[in-house]
């Protein structure tokens, strides 16, 4: 195999893969709208990241970080006060339960 039939090789990997990567629309300074390959993982999980690993475990703490975290990712208020009641609608397994659900925990 010649170098180049390796680079073409390779290039046709990697679109292969790129097609397979989420896309998202955003917006152009025009104000039209685009395509972007450009795709965080977070952006990719629909999840707000929460990093609760190593922190405080009181209720009070994780509902402030869920909080922080929604409102990083934009939610609507409306957004955070069905899932803000949920997590204070049982235990604090029950708080945990929609913690996992609606974040991506770690």
């Amino acid at each position: 195999m010649t170098d180049r039939m390796i680079e073409i090789d390779m290039e046709e990997e990697f679109q292969e893969w790129l097609s397979r990567q989420p896309r998202k629309t955003v917006q152009t300074e025009k104000g039209g709208q685009q395509m972007s390959d450009h795709v965080t993982e977070q952006e990719a999980t629909s999840k707000p990241f929460v990093q609760l690993t190593g922190r405080d475990g009181n209720a009070f703490s994780i509902i402030a970080s869920c909080k922080r975290a929604a409102k990083k990712a934009g939610w609507s208020a409306e957004q955070w006060e069905s899932v803000s009641v949920e997590m204070q609608s049982g235990d604090y397994d029950n708080l945990l339960y929609v913690a996992m659900r609606e974040f991506d925990v770690a």
